[in-house]
């Protein structure tokens, strides 16, 4: 089955299509009716929908992002905890790709180029055009505007200027899902949690801290 709207959103996570003219209640009730179609089909089949990465792509990569997000929120209650867990997982793997890590079956990576491998500060870039393209409803909330202000501000601080490419080596920036997870890294995968705070203000503080340093380092 097509997974063409989930690629699409990794570039314009605004771009509709299973969500177009429909308000987000509809947007809910359509997802909701979409999934069932598909685990029905899947059942006719013979291979019921077994929760793997593949049968989650088939079952939801014909919806937008505006309606993963339905299914991520609960809209409506009419979701499981199983479908929010999916539909999450498939907006954290756009935020990634969207802000240059790789995300997908292992087998794959080798063929995948960060483009921002040594620009922390067009990752940065990317990780801001990314929110600015998301749906209003995504748009609406606090935990959106902490993040787009943590950002913008942290890019200000480097006045927007190219960063040196010695310094540029050094630097690991944290990509967007890390942000909303609440999780800083260090570039070496290994992950430490971040003290609790409902604002995610500690990890903003480390993603401006961390621009702040390559600019001034010696």
């Amino acid at each position: 089955m097509s997974s063409d709207a989930l690629a699409l959103s990794v570039t314009k996570p605004g771009s509709v299509s299973s969500s177009k003219d429909r308000s987000f209640a509809e947007v809910a009730d359509d997802a909701r009716k979409r999934l069932d179609e598909k685990y029905a089909l899947m059942d006719d089949s013979g291979k019921p929908y077994d929760g793997t990465d593949t049968d989650r792509n088939s079952v939801m990569g014909d919806l937008d992002r505006r309606s993963l997000n339905a299914i991520a929120t609960n809209e409506g209650g009419q979701f499981s905890k199983e479908e929010q867990a999916a539909a999450s997982a498939l907006m954290r793997q756009q935020e990634r790709l969207a802000s240059g890590y790789y995300s997908g079956p292992a087998d794959q990576q080798k063929n995948w180029k960060d483009p921002y491998a040594n620009d922390p500060v067009g990752r940065a870039q990317a990780a801001l055009a990314f929110l600015e393209g998301m749906s209003p409803e995504e748009r609406s909330t606090t935990e959106w505007l902490v993040q787009h202000l943590t950002l913008e501000a942290a890019l200000q601080q480097t006045g927007g200027v190219d960063v040196d490419p010695a310094k540029k080596k050094t630097g690991h920036f944290h990509n967007l899902s890390e942000i909303l997870a609440g999780i800083v890294t260090d570039g070496s995968d290994k992950k430490e949690e971040s003290k609790p705070n409902k604002s995610g203000g500690y990890v903003f503080e480390n993603v401006q801290a961390l621009l702040r340093s390559m600019m001034t380092s010696p």
